[in-house]
């Protein structure tokens, strides 16, 4: 329906940004634009309908009318989204069973990490009288428990074993970086109904981390994303990478490996972009790249590679018949490198 977008609330979050950009971004006025013309359009569709109704109909009436139409168009979107969510799940898998087991258990070993991670963070601050932390003992417990103590990589094994609160910083902020593997999974496993996209700030939360090893148990190889779903993913992920990258090196912010043409090159790309103003730059939030701190530019870059590193390897490895530990050696090289 041409009506649809306004129901959508990717819609409503790009017209919050548009909003915030409308003075030096062409593309914001023109999305702003479109979106009034569409309300406009819906409005005076909506009220078309209801004079012709009152025509015909007294005033108790028109109101019972217009509520049923409201109910309908609801029910057109909820009934399609339930539809597209069973017949999806009632295909039948294209990913092997022994693929979404290991999936399950990499899942699950990357909320240990991610999990201990935020433990490490929580004791940053100053904790209260009395309080002892058993992260690391709980967490030995739980792997011991299922049987995956022994076949743990040195690298996440070494980690663990360290005293609560003995992490360094270089060591907190390297696990940190596996959220990006941790969400993808989550998403491909059909945990999460959507992936966020890089056009926003990534936001993380534990409670996804205490979601995975609470339910661990009961997961079962059933339903799960095919490869192709994955590919829209991976460009959109190269895309963003390419652009952060060749801002960091431009900025200086990048200087081991890159050669002194590569970096000339990027500056080059940069004062192009600049040149041509904010309305072809890549947005992030309500910032371009141009615009981003230092800082947030890093954050954003490293969330971006991990993106498409984990992508990248899923859409071949989730084709495999028997992955023998593939995901697990290649998520866990990051804690070593």
């Amino acid at each position: 329906m041409w009506f649809a977008p306004l129901f959508r609330g990717q819609t409503w979050r790009e017209l919050w940004v548009a909003i915030r950009r409308l003075r030096r971004d062409a593309r914001a006025r023109a999305f702003v634009l479109r979106f009034l013309a569409l309300v406009a359009a819906a409005v005076y569709s909506a009220v078309l309908v209801l004079s012709f109704a009152a025509s015909f109909f007294h005033e108790k009436a028109v109101i019972a009318v217009s509520s049923i139409i409201f109910i309908c168009l609801l029910s057109v979107f909820v009934v399609h989204r339930w539809n597209d969510r069973r017949e999806a799940r009632a295909s039948p898998p294209v990913v092997s069973a022994a693929v979404q087991r290991e999936m399950h258990r990499e899942a699950f070993l990357l909320a240990i990490l991610l999990n201990r991670a935020g433990s490490e963070r929580m004791m940053e601050k100053e904790l209260p009288p009395g309080v002892e932390v058993v992260t690391r003992r709980h967490q030995r417990e739980q792997l011991v428990r299922f049987g995956l103590w022994d076949d743990l990589a040195s690298p996440l094994r070494d980690l663990l074993l360290l005293p609560n609160g003995h992490w360094s910083d270089e060591q907190k902020s390297t696990a940190e970086s596996c959220w990006e593997f941790f969400i993808v999974l989550r998403w491909v496993m059909r945990l999460d109904d959507s992936l966020r996209s890089l056009d926003r700030t990534p936001s993380y939360d534990l409670v996804k981390t205490r979601d995975i090893i609470g339910r661990y148990e009961v997961l079962k190889p059933g339903d799960t994303l095919a490869p192709w779903d994955l590919r829209p993913v991976r460009d959109e992920a190269y895309l963003h990478f390419g652009r952060l990258w060749t801002e960091a090196v431009a900025r200086g912010l990048v200087a081991k490996g890159v050669e002194p043409d590569h970096r000339e090159e990027a500056i080059r790309a940069k004062g192009e972009i600049d040149a041509d103003g904010a309305s072809n730059d890549l947005l992030i939030d309500a910032q371009t790249v141009s615009e981003l701190s230092d800082s947030s530019l890093w954050f954003l870059l490293r969330a971006a590679i991990r993106r498409w590193e984990i992508v990248n390897f899923l859409i071949p490895w989730l084709s495999e018949d028997q992955p023998d530990d593939q995901l697990r050696l290649f998520w866990s090289k990051v804690l070593s490198a």
